[in-house]
């Protein structure tokens, strides 16, 4: 008698991310980000990184810090909490 093989097909087009703390699963996210949107958030953090060290000071500094944090989290992750807030999705399966 031959195995039957259960085939799954994911009907969504975003691949999940998840992190796990032992059993448990502490974050959900779908990418929505593109190579090419990551590549440039990630050159656009170092620009806000290197602005704020080289010219501003105090309160534009820190914005700028926080701007850049936003900018490598997005780029390392492939997923914005603001593309998912509207609705957009920038990222394209191969």
């Amino acid at each position: 008698m031959a195995k039957k093989v259960k085939r799954v097909h994911h009907t969504d087009r975003h691949p999940k991310l998840s992190l796990k703390l032992g059993n448990e699963t502490v974050l959900r996210s779908q990418r929505n980000v593109s190579e090419t949107d990551r590549f440039a958030r990630l050159v656009l953090g170092v620009g806000f990184i290197a602005s704020a060290y080289l010219w501003f000071t105090d309160t534009t500094q820190l914005f700028l810090f926080v701007l850049a944090g936003l900018a490598f989290f997005t780029a390392l992750s492939g997923f914005s909490p603001v593309y998912k807030l509207l609705g957009i999705s920038t990222y394209r399966r191969r």
